[in-house]
């Protein structure tokens, strides 16, 4: 009895484990409410108008799917906000559909910028720009937006999703030993033929700003760029974990992309963003190696057919 109580007690333990490494997983950010910016009454004019243009720029290349002016106010929540709690990140999300909100807000002559989670109501990043003494707030709240923006897109760790097409059905595509995912990415992106693309994971450790902490990410699977047509990467792995752990929606990291619009859109004295280790799933083999141990196995196998059918001819 006793080693059966002690065997159902490890199975709960490993499935509450298995849950709670699920729990902390990043999920993909790609549906963004953008909320009103909170300035004083005399600047509403000018953060109206930075704020129409911000989530213009959001949409410019299709990569991020923005809550539009009427959605927002037929679910009685287009109003400017400040910080928000993790409850109140939550339940805006889930009433919005939301991967993601932004808040935008003026303290003094700063202006902040903030980014939440919506699953689990962490804050992704947050930066602040302090705005010139001689000149005019209001005139200043565009530009000033946008830098804030661009830093937050360069802090993204990842430059696109695995993506299913509807004629394969299925994430990784098998054709012999040759094995590609889809990857669906934003239409301006700067990729080419060749370029190295990474499967990733991103696990939340603590309540500090995940893109601004010294979280790592796991490698799930590897390969290179074989073709690109407008915004769907055909990508041949190298490397990779099982593949039954490469799903749609997986994020994936281009590491030339990622460093150009760091080195591009970066704010110098604002928080950086920190996520920058990484490391390989201990179970990822290489596609090479998987083929070299393959041969041993289907050469004894040929040799058996070719034995058990000199049997039968022979008798």
């Amino acid at each position: 009895m006793k080693p059966l109580i002690l065997f159902l007690t490890s199975l709960v333990f490993f499935c509450q484990l298995s849950q709670a490494d699920s729990f902390n997983q990043h999920e993909l950010i790609r549906r963004i409410t953008v909320f009103p910016f909170s300035v004083q009454s005399k600047y509403q004019e000018e953060a109206d108008a930075a704020w129409w243009h911000i989530r213009e720029k959001l949409t410019q290349d299709q990569r991020f799917l923005i809550a539009s002016r009427s959605f927002l106010i037929k679910k009685d929540v287009f109003q400017a906000r400040n910080e928000l709690t993790p409850a109140d990140s939550i339940i805006l999300a889930q009433l919005l559909d939301a991967h993601a909100l932004i808040t935008v807000f003026l303290k003094k002559r700063s202006l902040h910028m903030q980014v939440y989670e919506g699953t689990h109501g962490q804050l992704l990043w947050r930066s602040k720009i302090s705005l010139h003494p001689s000149l005019p707030i209001g005139s200043q709240l565009k530009k000033a937006s946008v830098r804030l923006l661009n830093d937050f897109v360069a802090s993204v760790p990842y430059q696109g999703y695995v993506y299913i097409d509807r004629f394969i059905g299925k994430p990784v595509s098998k054709q012999g030993n040759k094995k590609t995912i889809r990857v669906k990415v934003g239409n301006q992106i700067k990729v080419v033929k060749g370029d190295k693309v990474q499967v990733i994971q991103i696990e939340m450790k603590n309540y500090k700003p995940l893109f601004q902490s010294d979280s790592e990410f796991k490698i799930l699977a590897e390969g290179d760029v074989i073709l690109v047509q407008q915004d769907v990467l055909t990508v041949e792995l190298n490397r990779y974990v099982p593949l039954r752990k490469i799903k749609e929606y997986s994020l994936v990291r281009i590491p030339r992309e990622n460093q150009r619009l760091r080195e591009q859109f970066l704010i110098s004295d604002g928080l950086k963003s920190k996520i920058s280790s990484e490391y390989y799933a201990p179970e990822v083999t290489e596609a090479t190696k998987e083929i070299k141990e393959k041969k041993p196995l289907v050469a004894a196998l040929t040799i058996i057919l070719n034995v058990a059918v000199f049997l039968l001819l022979a008798f």
